[in-house]
């Protein structure tokens, strides 16, 4: 069975700290890592609506947040990937990955 770590990246320096510590350990042990953002979901269509409301802006604007959300996710998940194979990882995946909908209570 091989050795995974999962790091989560949020592109801030203590994030950057825990990928390199993270990084090392699995360069030192032979592991894969995992490099991971989490964006907030997509709302559904009549979720949009209800939460455009709710904030007080337009659907679109929100639409739009969340596809910008995901390009960032993406960036610094790939920054994440390129920083760790700089230490000689070569086993290292980048997730920009949507956070689960929490249910209704």
């Amino acid at each position: 069975m091989s050795k995974k770590y999962l790091v989560a990246v949020d592109g801030s320096e203590h994030g950057w700290r825990a990928l390199d510590l993270t990084a090392d350990l699995a360069v030192s042990s032979g592991a894969e890592l995992i490099a991971m953002h989490v964006v907030s979901h997509e709302p559904s269509l009549g979720g949009l609506a209800h939460l455009a409301t709710v904030e007080g802006v337009g659907a679109e604007e929100l639409a739009a947040r969340y596809h910008i959300g995901k390009e960032i996710g993406d960036g610094i998940t790939a920054e994440a990937v390129t920083r760790a194979r700089q230490k000689g990882l070569e086993r290292v995946s980048p997730r920009a990955t949507l956070r689960r909908r929490s249910s209704p209570r």
